[in-house]
């Protein structure tokens, strides 16, 4: 249960992190009014994602922050067909970003062990986009000289980024966290269970759980129960 809530906590502060993300949001949006019709809806759209992302990191709800993510996406998306050529250079590193946590959400669900390796992708992306954002965007785009950057706007996207990169990696810890350790290998083929003297109950509790993480499939694990029923009985 102590472990349990400790990594709970990591989805508070990934949520407490994205709040903030969301009102760096809020201030883009209000400096956005002059924009195009088409840009406020998609950016409409991804705060009303943001919105509902924070409340599903604060609430602990993993299908939730998978829709969440998704609308984000949506979003994201829409800005890079309503926003030419700034569109695509600054918004599909964010759609990759939270297409990846889509999938991050996705192996939790299902309790997938590939989770253990694919925790540090996302902030990894987000790490992807903060280069861009800095120096793609305002040299390519906007012709500005390294060190500067466009304005107060600009200067929201730099600390949105930072916010958005930390939380990843908080988002990632949760996820890794409530998953079960790795107590099984598999060699050549073979299934290792627990090398400790078990009863046949429990090693068939344990090859359910190999079952349902997807490391061995229902054959496998139809034959492995038939051998341990049958030793039972010799």
């Amino acid at each position: 249960m102590g472990i349990e809530k400790k990594f709970s906590k990591y989805a508070l502060i990934a949520g407490i992190f994205f709040v903030a993300s969301t009102a760096c949001q809020i201030c883009i949006y209000i400096d956005w009014f002059t924009e195009p019709p088409n840009s406020i809806v998609s950016l409409s759209v991804y705060i009303i994602g943001f919105v509902l992302f924070s409340i599903s990191l604060l609430t602990k709800k993993k299908t939730f922050a998978l829709y969440s993510a998704a609308i984000i996406t949506l979003g994201y998306i829409l800005m890079v067909l309503f926003n030419g050529i700034t569109g695509p250079l600054m918004d599909i590193p964010s759609v990759l970003f939270y297409i990846s946590l889509i999938i991050l959400f996705i192996f939790s669900i299902k309790r997938n062990t590939i989770l253990h390796n694919f925790w540090v992708v996302p902030g990894i992306l987000a790490s992807i986009q903060f280069i861009i954002r800095i120096f793609a965007y305002q040299i390519f785009v906007y012709g500005l000289p390294v060190g500067s950057f466009l304005g107060v706007g600009g200067f929201v996207w730099l600390v949105n980024d930072i916010i958005i990169i930390i939380a990843a990696f908080f988002i990632g810890l949760w996820l890794k966290g409530d998953l079960p350790e790795k107590r099984f290998q598999r060699t050549e083929g073979k299934i290792d269970v627990p090398k400790a003297e078990i009863g046949g109950a429990e090693k068939i509790k344990a090859l359910k759980e190999l079952l349902d993480s997807g490391i061995i499939s229902q054959e496998e694990f139809d034959n492995k129960k038939k051998e341990i029923l049958d030793s039972s009985y010799m």
